[in-house]
């Protein structure tokens, strides 16, 4: 299936100031002549973040972005403006959260942490990214899910409820289940951006990837110092695990790959292969319910006031 891009893109990738995305960016600077830009969670990062891809000879913007604060979301495209970027040809929406804590964490919007970082403030870029992409060559958005996103997969299963999206009644919050649950949401924001811009006639190609168990990254999450040393220098070397290198090729495949020109949207892709996600992340009624839900909760902070993703 691999086509390596011949055209220049500009390509977002949110989430790269660490580890892995630091990673995927630097395979696509590498390969792409065009303009590659991260995003990071604050101004004070901007600097040291292009201090390191300038030091290892990559040509790369660095933009501040806080997915834990809808203000700062809708800000984002001024950003993009100031910098003089109009358009977009690739968003690759991959940062994320993994919370270890059993105390339930709440940002300034007073969402469950997981849950607006991961999926709310994703679909409120989307909606503002919207025409920067309308004007792109082939344009495409990637989005980050995994495969613990399945029912069987280990630890608690995951278990949303519309009924306590934010995991408030008492019990309900467990780190584990409320990132399964964000990757499951990510999925029925997948399939339902999709379904709108065919609606829309909109040439916007939307795909989900899970690149892989790469345990280096979860070790960030981490606080426990075992499990750190465990994750960072133990289970990298198991079977199961996917190498950072390795991981950051999906990254690049998902973002540029041409490909992914010539076939629908609405894909899920373990790694580079096409596969099918969960039964529950095809429910059409709870993929357009998750939408019409999360539009509600950010749409005041949107320059108009209003979403027009309402109107699926």
């Amino acid at each position: 299936m691999s086509q390596p891009t011949t055209i220049k893109k500009t390509v977002l990738l949110t989430g790269g100031g660490r580890g892995l995305a630091v990673a995927a960016a630097e395979k696509i600077a590498a390969v792409d002549n065009g303009e590659v830009i991260v995003t990071v969670r604050s101004k004070s990062q901007v600097e040291s973040v292009q201090a390191g891809f300038k030091q290892k000879g990559f040509s790369v913007r660095v933009l501040p972005l806080a997915f834990d604060d809808f203000a700062s979301v809708a800000a984002f495209p001024n950003e993009l403006r100031s910098n003089g970027i109009e358009s977009l040809d690739v968003v690759v929406l991959s940062a994320a959260v993994m919370q270890t804590s059993p105390e339930r964490r709440v940002t300034k919007n007073g969402f469950e942490e997981t849950l607006q970082v991961n999926v709310l403030s994703q679909l409120m870029l989307v909606e503002l990214l919207t025409e920067f992409l309308q004007r792109g060559n082939n344009p495409r958005i990637v989005t980050l899910t995994s495969r613990l996103h399945f029912p069987d997969s280990r630890g608690l299963p995951v278990d949303f409820s519309f009924d306590d999206p934010n995991l408030e009644s008492p019990g309900a919050y467990n780190p584990d289940r409320a990132y399964k649950n964000s990757k499951l949401a990510v999925l029925w924001m997948t399939y339902a951006l999709q379904d709108y811009f065919k609606q829309k006639q909109f040439p916007i190609k939307v795909n989900a990837f899970c690149p892989g168990f790469v345990p280096q990254t979860a070790a960030h999450s981490t606080k426990s110092w075992w499990t750190w040393f465990l994750l960072k220098f133990v289970i990298p070397h198991m079977s199961f695990a996917t190498s950072i290198d390795s991981a950051a090729e999906v990254y690049k495949f998902m973002a540029l790959d041409d490909s992914f020109n010539d076939v629908d949207g609405a894909g899920f892709y373990t790694e580079k292969v096409a596969a099918k996600s969960s039964d529950e992340s095809y429910d059409k009624e709870k993929q357009t319910r998750f939408l019409e839900w999360a539009v509600t909760q950010y749409e005041k902070f949107l320059p108009s006031g209003q979403s027009q993703l309402k109107l699926i």
